[in-house]
């Protein structure tokens, strides 16, 4: 006697765990309950709201030009050092003539160089020409 085989079934991950949870019985739904929306209770006596004291006019001042200094400077372009092999010595010639710069960085093009005022940015194309260090020289714009 030849036995029916049976027919094998490939159940997911999620299929076996939701055959694993217990079934809900039809017909029994749970109750809920309707909570009833509370309002405030009322004051005992009325605050007085405070009043606002009209604004007195300001005087007004003639308008009048901006000085060089109130402007605020754009900082100078970078300067792209373009022989990496150099940055030691050329670090060590900012230390020495106190040129200041605030940030350095390797890139693709070289050294990038910002520093923050134009005469910082002078210095350091001087001073870069002196040592015939290799950077592209682009003109200071004039403020």
């Amino acid at each position: 006697m030849n036995a029916p085989m049976k027919k094998q079934i490939w159940l997911s991950k999620k299929q076996i765990d939701y055959e694993r949870m217990p079934k809900r019985k039809a017909g029994k739904a749970k109750a809920t309950i309707a909570k009833k929306p509370v309002a405030p209770a009322p004051s005992p006596s009325p605050v007085p709201q405070p009043t606002r004291a009209t604004p007195s006019p300001r005087p007004v001042s003639p308008p009048t030009a901006p000085t060089a200094q109130a402007k605020k400077q754009r900082p100078p372009p970078p300067i792209y050092i373009q022989d990496k092999g150099k940055w030691t010595d050329v670090s060590k010639m900012c230390v020495d003539r106190k040129i200041h710069y605030t940030n350095a960085r390797s890139c693709q093009q070289g050294i990038k160089v910002q520093v923050p005022t134009a005469s910082d940015y002078r210095d350091l194309t001087r001073s870069l020409r002196e040592r015939n260090v290799p950077f592209p020289r682009t003109r200071l714009p004039e403020w």
